[in-house]
């Protein structure tokens, strides 16, 4: 029997983009909404110390930062690494070393175009702590080797999948597929998978569902829940964004038996500030002034003598409903100009305010259709963008200019038909 806490989807680092307060935790180092997730990381670790002779192993799966990803490829903030390195410290030294921590890549927060991982330089300072990037992974298939790591004192093996896309093309998920079939369960000691992957972006593998894993230590989706009777995703730490506002976040601890079910008891963080969407109808005949009398009304609740960016609160607006394109943009102006005022503000403890008019600009069809970019844009848009692109690009270079044409008109006809919504 092996006891582990099970955690994932730290995303350390994460920073709000727009439309928050401009005020610090730390000035000029670490913004409110960042230091959240410290916290919880901080807050996680005392609880792994003070419970440090009932717990075997400390599994990780995937996702501990939240940058690099996408098409941002700038390190994680240095804070997130100092928080990494000064709590692995403690953790090690208060725990005598006797806790391993075991850690996969996500697919936050690695370097994909080039074999260096910000962890590299963690792992070379404490020896219990084992990480796996992609690079490990990558390695294993191109070699046909295993991706295992044994504990043969706590008869535990640990079999491990950090994030890959195997469904990019069909010779990868053939080759990924052959691979797989070395992470096979042994069925000789305890043996736990750790895998970040989902079923709602395709990368959980068929076969890991199916192995008979004494356990599988997801992470990726972020929100805390039983996958099926021996896997279980821990959640994230912290609501990253909107779509999280309901979920539940937190860690898990888990006892484990070779050939039993294991026994799951859920850790879930409270929330700290109030994370909301707010919805607000309108119609044609909804004036300026009666939407921002509503707004004050919803928004009342949050006015405060003392701003506390410990508490301050995420709101999204979701205004519902139809209005003309002319008034939309009317109002979206005076819009931008109020949710400046709060936010700059101190009379309400909000620390990001966001409108979302997607609801709304579903309902503008037959105002967003193509004519549009004729009416708003230019009279003649394809001849128009033939006549530039003709000028920029030589026959001979061989593009397709009605082609280019074509998409350039198509992303034009796109960009229209979405605009009017803010991400957060």
């Amino acid at each position: 029997m092996v006891k582990i806490i099970h955690l994932a989807d730290t995303h350390l680092g994460f920073r709000l983009r727009k439309n928050f307060k401009n005020d610090w935790f730390k000035f000029g180092e670490i913004r409110w909404y960042e230091n959240d997730f410290y916290k919880r990381w901080d807050d996680f670790f005392n609880y792994c110390i003070v419970n440090k002779d009932n717990i075997d192993f400390i599994v990780h799966s995937g996702d501990i930062f939240h940058t690099p990803f996408g098409e941002n490829p700038f390190p994680p903030p240095e804070p997130a690494r100092e928080v990494v390195v000064k709590s692995l410290k403690t953790f090690f030294k208060e725990t005598e070393n006797k806790i391993p921590i075991i850690l996969i890549d996500g697919n936050h927060g690695i370097y994909q175009g080039y074999r260096y991982s910000i962890m590299d330089s963690i792992t070379s300072i404490f020896p219990k702590f084992h990480y796996f990037s992609v690079w490990d992974l990558k390695y294993a298939i191109t070699n046909t080797q295993q991706l295992t790591l044994e504990f043969p004192d706590k008869c535990t093996r640990f079999y491990l999948f950090p994030y890959f896309e195997f469904n990019l093309n069909n010779d990868i998920k053939i080759e990924y597929d052959k691979w797989i079939e070395k992470q096979r369960p042994k069925e000789d000691m305890v043996e736990i998978a750790v895998v970040h992957g989902s079923d709602i972006d395709n990368t959980l593998h068929e076969k890991v569902k199916s192995f008979n894993y004494s356990y599988i230590a997801l992470g990726h989706e972020h929100n805390q829940r039983k996958f099926s009777d021996n896997a279980y995703y821990s959640g994230s730490f912290v609501p990253l964004n909107f779509d999280e506002v309901n979920l539940s976040n937190g860690y898990l601890e888990v006892i484990i038996e070779k050939n039993k079910k294991s026994v799951v008891k859920n850790h879930i963080f409270e929330k700290n500030r109030v994370f909301e969407e707010i919805d607000i109808e309108v119609d044609p005949s909804t004036t300026n002034n009666s939407i921002f009398s509503t707004l004050e009304e919803k928004i009342e609740p949050f006015k405060t003598q003392k701003w506390e960016g410990v508490s301050a609160a995420r709101l999204k607006i979701i205004f519902r409903g139809n209005i003309s394109l002319t008034s939309f943009w009317n109002l979206s102006e005076e819009l931008r100009a109020y949710q400046s005022r709060i936010i700059s503000g101190g009379s309400y403890n909000i620390l990001q305010l966001i409108f979302d008019w997607h609801e709304v600009s579903k309902y503008l069809g037959d105002e967003l259709a193509p004519k549009i970019i004729e009416e708003y844009i230019l009279s003649n848009p394809k001849e128009e963008f033939l006549e530039y692109i003709h000028g920029k690009i030589k026959p001979a270079e061989g593009y397709n200019v009605d082609l280019l044409a074509e998409i350039a008109i198509e992303a034009i006809e796109t960009s229209l038909k979405k605009f009017g919504g803010e991400t957060d």
